[in-house]
Order: structure tokens, then C-alpha cells, then sequence
């Protein structure tokens, strides 16, 4: 959406003043979020997450493009007269407590885990029944809408999501999975830290759990994950002595990737499910070996697909780059001519595409342009 058209709807639909909807439009531009389909999921734990602070702003930037509902917006006693007005609710938390599963939790639910509770079917039971988290990510599975995309982000929530994948097609659960994926992550990340020196050595003792010859683990990508079976017959990972839950790892790429969170995964899958595939005849590579594909093969060929696919940052840690789609999708078995031809337009693309950094610039360009024509407007007419 061009940047006057979003100023005009966060104005005369959300009743921002100017200048703070100048500053919600930048941080919807900075966060790729203002597009059509963006705006059209926008909720007020994506507003926060991506970076505006007020309460007030991301209520009234959710009642521009959802409505009041969405909003949490509820008619407030104006007098004594009985007359009453609609306004932002008072106490927003305590309205969504006393509603349970208002609309904009439905919202939520679909953006970022679908909470749920089922009905406790024991007569006579008035307790209020356990609330169970699905973790879903909304992928986008759809090769026409990755194709000449990317995301930036640095390298660790890539391969959580890519361990957390890997670890659902060797049949974990998406709790199980996710609780793994984020010790397999902790663990990679501390001893590259080491390694380059960034973090003390001695802090291998402390954060890394070794695995005994009598600990239950499993090997992920050539890494021991120690694992503890949980009084559900669910397993989780253990990392730095302590049992991790599975929102460790969601948040944590919710949080690094926001709105592009969804065609991530749904890039990854497709590079995944490419190797799940049965073949009908058997295939041999240059060695005359048999060629194998599934769960196992993709285990052990995980970190190799990983080093091609993942977001180029010069080896600097903490460092976003790149994460091109079209270079995730051409690494999927069968697709060969794709991968030659990705390679040969792949320094173009990174010499020639926009860097996180200009957008930045760019935002606070078009906002000042903005304050500069309505200062103009305002000085034509008081002339």
C-alpha cells in the first residue's frame, strides 16, 4: 500500500493524529508489513512485536484495517443520562479475560498458535478445562508466491525452523519438535561462539549438556540431543540441565521473522518434502552406490542443504542477510537446471537487491516528505 494511502486510512479510520501515524506507517513499512495481505492479518501482538510501543497506537492501527472488534473497542457510559459512546476499552486485558475467545484472540490464534480449550466432559464439572497450544505457522506452500522473495534474518531462526521441520519428518510432534530444535540451535550457536571467540570457553560447562552413555538422546544432523519423556509419553530436549518447552523456539522465530515467518517454513517444507518422496525405480549416483531418500537420508544430509541455502553474512556473527526463496526451492531433488541457474543470476541478485539498512533510510525519507506537505498545506492556507 503506498505510504498516503496508509497515512490516510491510520488517520480517518484509526484516528491516529499525523505524526503518530507517520510513525506506526514506518514501522509497517520497515517490517515488510504493509502490504494487502499484511494489513489484512494485522494484529496487536504482530504491531508490537514489530516494534510499536504503544498500546493506544497498535489499538487503533488494528480498528483502521479490522474493525472495532478486533480492536477491543466497546461501547463506555458517557453520563448519567444513559447516553454512551464507543471507545477503546479502559482495561483491554480485563475485557479479553472476561470474554475468553474474543474475536481478535481468533485472529491471533490463526497468525501465531491456535489456542483451544476442550470441553471437560465430566458430569457436573464447572472447572475451567485446560488450554492446549497448537503451534502453527500458517505456511505458504505456494511456489508462485516465494518465487523472487526473500527474507532478512540472521542465520539462527533460519535453522530452527529448518531443524524443527526436519525433526516433524522423523515423526515428532510440532511441541516435541520445537522443543528440540531449540536445544539443537543453543548448542550450535554456543560452540560457533566459542569457536570465533565470542563466547568464553568456560561457558561450554555451563550451557552445553553432556550426553552419558546412559542418557536417552537423539542425534539431529550429527548433534546429541539429550531428551526426557515427559508423564504424556511426549518427549522434550534438554538443554543447559534444564527441560525446554516448545514456545522457547516458537517465540523465538515469531519474534526474529515476524510477517515473513510463514513463507520461510513454507520454502523449507517444500525443500523437505522433496526428499520424502518415494522413487519407483532405483537410482545410483557416479559411485554406482543406491541413492537414498527419506527421513534418515534427509537427517543426514540436513546441515549440507543448510550451509547452501542459508543467509549469507560474510561469516559475521549475529549478522542478517538474505534468505532467497528461489535458492531454497532450487536445491529440491529433481530441480538440478534450477540450482545452475540460480547460481549464475545469485552474485547479481545480492550486488543489485535492497539492503536492510536502506529501508530504514527510505522510511524516514518518505515520512519527512510527508511532514514537509503538510506544513506547506498549512502555510498555504493561513496565507
Amino acid at each position: 500500500m503506498p505510504l498516503p494511502d496508509l497515512l490516510k486510512t491510520l488517520s480517518s479510520k484509526g484516528g491516529l493524529p499525523m505524526r503518530d501515524a507517520m510513525a506506526v506507517a514506518g514501522k509497517l513499512i520497515n517490517a515488510r508489513a504493509n502490504t494487502p495481505s499484511a494489513l489484512a492479518h494485522v494484529s496487536l501482538i504482530m504491531l508490537q512485536d514489530i516494534g510499536v510501543e504503544s498500546e493506544e497506537h497498535r489499538k487503533r492501527t488494528v480498528l483502521a484495517f479490522k474493525g472495532k472488534k478486533a480492536a477491543g473497542i466497546i461501547p463506555t457510559s458517557a453520563g448519567a443520562g444513559g447516553t454512551s459512546a464507543a471507545g477503546l476499552a479502559p482495561d483491554f486485558g480485563a475485557y479479553r479475560k472476561r470474554r475468553r475467545m474474543a474475536d481478535d484472540d481468533e485472529t491471533l490464534s490463526r497468525e501465531y498458535g491456535n489456542i483451544t480449550a476442550p470441553p471437560d466432559e465430566r458430569p457436573g464439572s464447572s472447572r475451567r478445562p485446560k488450554l492446549e497450544t497448537e503451534y502453527t505457522f500458517n505456511e505458504i506452500l505456494d511456489q508462485s508466491l516465494l518465487s523472487g522473495r526473500y527474507a532478512v534474518v540472521n542465520r539462527a531462526p533460519v535453522m530452527t525452523v529448518w531443524a524443527t521441520i526436519l525433526l516433524e519428518k522423523l515423526n515428532f510432534s510440532r511441541p516435541e519438535a520445537l522443543s528440540l530444535a531449540h536445544c539443537y540451535v543453543n548448542y550450535t550457536s554456543t560452540m560457533r561462539g566459542i569457536s570465533l571467540g565470542i563466547i568464553p570457553a568456560a561457558e561450554k560447562e555451563r550451557t552445553v549438556h553432556i550426553v552419558g552413555p546412559n542418557q536417552p538422546h537423539f542425534e539431529l544432523m550429527g548433534v546429541k540431543i539429550p531428551v526426557m519423556q515427559m508423564q504424556d509419553g511426549s518427549y522434550r530436549g534438554i538443554s543447559a540441565g534444564d527441560v525446554v518447552g516448545p514456545e522457547k523456539a516458537f517465540n523465538y522465530m515469531r519474534r526474529s521473522m515476524a510477517q515473513t515467518l510463514s513463507s520461510v517454513v513454507g520454502a523449507l517444507i517444500l525443500l523437505a518434502d522433496s526428499f520424502m518422496e518415494p522413487i519407483e525405480t532405483k537410482e545410483e549416483d557416479g559411485d554406482g552406490e543406491a541413492v537414498q531418500y527419506g527421513a534418515e537420508f534427509l537427517n543426514s544430509r540436513g546441515y549440507d542443504l543448510y550451509a547452501e541455502f542459508r543467509p549469507s553474512t560474510s561469516g559475521e556473527w549475529g549478522k542478517k542477510g538474505r534468505l532467497w526463496y528461489d535458492k531454497v526451492l532450487a536445491l529440491r531433488r529433481g530441480c538440478e537446471s534450477d540450482w545452475i541457474e540460480w547460481k549464475q543470476k545469485e552474485a547479481r541478485l545480492e550486488q543489485d537487491g535492497p539492503i536492510e539498512e536502506d529501508w530504514s533510510e527510505d522510511v524516514e525519507r518518505l515520512v519527512q516528505e510527508e511532514l514537509d506537505k503538510e506544513q506547506k498545506l498549512k502555510e498555504e492556507v493561513g496565507s
